[in-house]
Parts: C-alpha cells; sequence; structure tokens
C-alpha cells in the first residue's frame, strides 16, 4: 500500500495571516481530506489556516510559548 502524499509550506513570517494564506493555497493541491501538522509557529500557523472545508485534523508539536519559555525574557522597549 503506498503511502499518502505530504506537501510542505514555506512560511515567509511576514504576518500568520500571509502564511496561513500559503498554506491554504497549498491545500489546493491536495487530494482528499487533509492533516495539517505544525510545530511551534507552524502550530499558530494551522490553527489559522485550518478552517477550510478539506482540513480533517490538525497535529500540533511544541507551542511556540513553550519554545519561547525555554530562554530568559528580555525587557520590551
Amino acid at each position: 500500500m503506498p503511502g499518502k502524499p505530504s506537501i510542505s509550506t514555506q512560511n515567509h513570517l511576514n504576518t500568520v495571516a500571509d502564511d496561513a494564506a500559503t498554506v491554504r493555497t497549498s491545500l489546493g493541491r491536495a487530494r482528499g481530506p487533509v492533516v495539517l501538522v505544525g510545530h511551534s509557529y507552524g502550530g499558530t500557523v494551522i490553527t489559522a489556516s485550518g478552517t477550510d472545508d478539506r482540513v480533517k485534523a490538525l497535529v500540533y508539536g511544541d507551542t511556540s510559548q513553550a519554545d519561547q519559555a525555554k530562554f530568559p525574557q528580555t525587557p520590551a522597549r
């Protein structure tokens, strides 16, 4: 039984909305139901783009918050 195809998108890191739009554009290349997988910032992006009817599941790795908590906070100026 052959594996399912995987499609990867490049997050340009401009805005979450721009990166989610890139993911939604890539959904047009998929046939059938889609599972979106995101780690850290990618999880934020799949949450924003997961409202498409073709998306059947979202899979998350570490959150952006968990990654940021690994390092000392710096004061905002």
